[in-house]
């Protein structure tokens, strides 16, 4: 991931997660976050248009339950069920995307941002990802995230 890349990719998810969900979001130097401890959600989305790429967004189960609270409204979140929880983080993934590849490639782009998708990711392989170079990591509340984009 290139610096510029980097840079843009930091910009959209600190500006959605503060706009979105109220929770401002701090970068992280070199994988210097916190263990993941829990296994996590990896929320994956495509675009395509005049460059075409990938942007993924790494939340461990208790950052997943407070974006999903605080996207529906809920000062609760007992309730909460994984198909609600990847409903909420497939919505900021598909915002966060729109806005990544706004600053990437400029308003006059066409892009077609593709259906997200969510997988399961284990705690174990979270943290090996921590330290590559193709992951920015952060906290958001305390709680370790980490995201990616690949252009094509």
């Amino acid at each position: 991931m290139s610096a510029l890349e980097r840079g843009f990719l930091s910009e959209s998810i600190g500006h959605v997660f503060l706009s979105l969900v109220s929770l401002p979001v701090q970068n992280a130097e070199n994988g210097a976050i916190p263990d993941m401890r829990t296994d996590a959600f990896n929320v994956r989305i495509e675009f395509t248009g005049e460059r075409s790429g990938e942007l993924g967004i790494i939340v461990e189960r208790p950052l997943a339950y407070l974006l999903t609270g605080r996207i529906l409204g809920l000062s609760d979140t007992q309730g909460l069920d994984d198909a609600m929880i990847e409903d909420a983080l497939k919505e900021l993934a598909n915002v966060v995307c729109g806005h990544f590849v706004t600053l990437m490639f400029g308003y006059a782009s066409v892009f077609r941002i593709l259906l997200p998708r969510v997988f399961s990711i284990g705690c174990i392989a979270c943290n090996a990802l921590k330290n590559k170079e193709d992951v920015c990591s952060f906290t958001v509340d305390g709680h370790p995230m980490m995201a990616m984009v690949r252009l094509r």
